[in-house]
């Protein structure tokens, strides 16, 4: 994927005018994989073992791409803001980097690597959110649910559930407190990615370092979500007190009339 504009790898990304469908395919393969637990329980033998040999290769295919897409994003967008915050650097100064740089392994240490893993960034505000909600109404299904589901079986398969850790782990940033709530207490994603987590540390450092990084965006909130939620929270308050107008207005008229009633009873009565 290149690393022109930001809009327009997030278009590359969340469009599909060109009819491609390869987004589609991509996701209706990870997400169909929901019933991957069951069909291992029926057996291996034969036809079934080749077919979920293939089906497990393809879900890991799609896995890589939809990490590097979203990662290749994020990095593009880090880029552009770093690129026009620090300006133009002296060439001296970049010369004196080539020559440092020389003197170190291209290996990160453990610290770089550590504080790399933790260190913010995420998509443009609204991307994730936005992501995450196309694709649930396109497929009727919750990306973010498949992905967790997937991390969850990091013991059995390690190297999928890194992918899905790196998804995640762009995902949770910025796609609103509302999301992250869910997550949280209905996908049981903290313990989840907490046993990823632990996982990774006994036999895989890059599921490690990925499921580090999705921990902090789900326990982190989003600072433009609490103004969304606000915004909504505020939304629901008025359309519940137009309802409680509107009741009130009609037990007004009620009352009027049983009053109404009332009155010309009382004037029967005299005559």
């Amino acid at each position: 994927v290149g690393m022109g504009n930001d809009e327009d790898d997030v278009d590359a990304l969340f469009d599909e005018s060109a009819g491609l469908g390869i987004r589609e395919t991509i996701l209706e393969i990870i997400m169909a994989d929901s019933g991957a637990e069951e069909k291992m329980a029926s057996g291996d033998d034969g036809f079934e073992g080749i077919e979920k040999e293939f089906t497990d290769c393809l879900v890991n295919l799609c896995l890589t791409v939809l990490s590097n897409a979203l990662h290749t994003i994020e990095e593009s967008v880090k880029t552009a803001a770093s690129s026009s915050s620090a300006g133009a650097a002296p060439s001296n100064n970049l010369v004196e980097q080539d020559d440092s740089s020389d003197d170190d392994d291209s290996k990160p240490s453990p610290s770089n690597r550590q504080r790399a893993a933790t260190e913010p960034s995420a998509l443009p505000s609204g991307v994730s959110k936005r992501f995450i909600d196309d694709t649930k109404s396109t497929f009727g299904c919750d990306v973010l649910s498949s992905l967790i589901r997937i991390l969850g079986q990091a013991k059995t398969n390690p190297h999928d559930a890194y992918h899905s850790a790196r998804c995640l782990g762009v995902l949770f940033k910025g796609c609103g407190n509302s999301h992250k709530a869910r997550a949280r207490r209905d996908l049981d994603a903290k313990s989840i990615i907490s046993a990823a987590l632990e996982v990774g540390s006994r036999s895989h450092a890059k599921l490690e370092d990925a499921s580090r990084v999705a921990m902090m965006a789900l326990v982190t909130d989003d600072e433009g979500s609490v103004e969304e939620e606000e915004g909504e929270t505020t939304e629901m308050e008025n359309e519940r007190l137009g309802e409680e107008t509107e009741e009130e207005q009609q037990q007004d008229h009620e009352l009027s009339s049983v009053m109404e009633q009332s009155m010309s009873a009382d004037s029967d009565e005299r005559l």
